[in-house]
């Protein structure tokens, strides 16, 4: 979601994470802030390459399993504003797994990955089980390529 101001062409951008508890987050290109549910904070940017937009999408996933469906493209730009939203997943009581599903994740570089890893050691420390699922095309590739496509899957425990 973009548009350009003619008068002074800036550039401005949100990114809504929905379906959050009782907040919604929004991504600002300076900043992520937290707004009330259903409100509406807009970032702006200086006019210059646009930052890379994504969504996150929240789905159920049964008791203490979040699901987190990722659209749009995570790099260098806009990397460091996913990993807050995760971060406060994590930290939601009664969680005990994560998984993003990356199917509609068109593209990721280093940064973004790196932000996936970091997720899962952020996971781990919690004690809550993390992976990402679908993972397609360019995305699938850049995970292998980098060696962490079967480290960040997500596993299904066996049963006890």
């Amino acid at each position: 979601m973009a548009a350009t101001s003619p008068a002074n062409q800036v550039t401005l951008q949100t990114m809504v994470i929905r379906d959050m508890v009782d907040i919604d987050f929004h991504y600002s290109s300076a900043k992520l802030v937290r707004a009330p549910k259903g409100g509406t904070t807009v970032g702006v940017t200086d006019g210059r390459a646009m930052p890379a937009q994504f969504e996150l999408r929240r789905f159920g996933g049964g008791i203490g399993t979040v699901c987190l469906g990722i659209s749009g493209e995570i790099d260098i730009s806009n990397s460091e504003e996913l990993s807050t939203p995760l971060t406060a997943v994590l930290d939601e009581p009664g969680v005990t797994c994560l998984i993003l599903d990356l199917a509609a994740l068109t593209f990721v570089d280093s940064t973004g990955v790196g932000v996936l890893i970091a997720c899962r050691r952020a996971a781990e420390e919690r004690g809550v089980r993390f992976g990402v699922v679908n993972p397609r095309g360019f995305v699938r590739r850049v995970l292998q390529v980098l060696g962490v496509a079967e480290r960040l899957a997500h596993t299904v425990d066996p049963p006890v």
